[in-house]
């Protein structure tokens, strides 16, 4: 998973690789200059994102804003292609028009952490109250 350690935080989403560790992601500038945060694991200890989202994220911030598995909006998975193609890597939302990508996305919500392989996270970060 060491491959798949990029942040990117654009258009109030913010990108995790499955890589990451939280202390990483707490650290990122982009998101500290917005004045968000997200619903996340314990910095200190090196909990990984992948892991702790698909074991569906508890933490301290969970009775406010939901469990982590509750935030994340969007997932980038390697799925099958039709016979004859190759593999490819899509990104997943709750919202697509197409029925089987919605299916997959909720699929993915529930039983990730036991079928699928998710290569990135999108998550929609809190306000952490501090606006200018």
């Amino acid at each position: 998973m060491a491959r798949f350690k990029d942040i990117t935080y654009l258009n109030e989403t913010l990108a995790i690789g499955a890589g990451c560790l939280f202390d990483e992601v707490y650290s990122n500038k982009k998101l500290h200059e917005a004045h968000r945060n997200i619903v996340g694991g314990e910095d200190l200890q090196g909990i990984g994102v992948a892991g702790w989202f698909l074991g569906g994220g508890y933490s301290m911030k969970t009775n406010r804003f939901g469990l982590g598995i509750d935030n994340v909006e969007a997932y980038e998975v390697v799925v099958p292609g039709k016979e004859g193609d190759t593999a490819r890597l899509e990104i997943v939302k709750s919202n697509n028009q197409e029925q089987d990508k919605k299916d997959l996305f909720w699929a993915l919500k529930v039983t990730a952490s036991r079928i699928f392989s998710c290569d990135r996270f999108f998550i929609c970060p809190t306000c952490t109250g501090r606006r200018k």
